[in-house]
């Protein structure tokens, strides 16, 4: 089960080694993480908005979905707070929040990604992502 996204994955988390276990009994692993915040949106707007990505040019970074809730989470970098306040579709969770999180390029009870980690680091640009959302509303 390995792969650049699954290494990026595994480099940014506390405990690597938990995880990695979670992933080889079949199972999302909870994560937190300092190298990005999560955003959290409905999964219905988050297909809209990553449609609206393609359209400006844009590339998200990883997305994840929980199809059963209607929940997608958005990995971005730093500054979420500030560039995402009031914007009502958005939820920034806070430092210490606990990502369900499968390895990349597969889907664990219901949660799977809609943009994989690719191993690059790439995060979803705070302003890509507050221009796409207020595009699509």
């Amino acid at each position: 089960m390995t792969s650049a996204g699954n290494d990026w994955l595994l480099s940014c988390v506390p405990h690597p080694r938990h995880v990695q276990w979670s992933w080889e009994a079949g199972e999302f692993a909870l994560v937190t993480s300092t190298a990005w915040t999560v955003v959290e949106a409905s999964l219905l707007r988050s297909h809209a908005v990553l449609r609206e990505f393609q359209r400006m040019g844009k590339q998200a970074g990883p997305v994840l979905a929980y199809s059963e809730r209607n929940l997608a989470w958005w990995l971005v970098g730093d500054g979420a707070e500030a560039h995402l306040a009031g914007v009502k579709e958005l939820s920034v969770k806070p430092r210490g929040w606990q990502l369900p999180c499968p390895p990349a390029h597969v889907t664990f009870q219901g949660i799977r990604w809609l943009e994989n980690p690719d191993g690059s680091g790439r995060l979803t640009d705070v302003c890509d992502l507050r221009s796409a959302v207020e595009t699509v509303r």
